[in-house]
């Protein structure tokens, strides 16, 4: 995933919670995961989280 993508992923993300709704990001890498949680996490309120799973594959 390209850097740019990153913070559309995370505003998005953030926007969704903001207003109450859930948000489901698929990313192949996880990488991309932990980058897109790393730029959520500050503005995450308390009760929200991120999980990640692993595809079976």
């Amino acid at each position: 995933m390209t850097d740019h993508r990153k913070p559309t992923i995370a505003n998005t993300s953030a926007e969704c919670l903001d207003v109450g709704k859930t948000d489901l990001f698929v990313s192949e890498k996880a990488t991309a995961f932990e980058d897109v949680k790393k730029r959520l996490d500050p503005a995450l309120a308390p009760d929200d989280t991120i999980h990640r799973r692993k595809a079976a594959r």
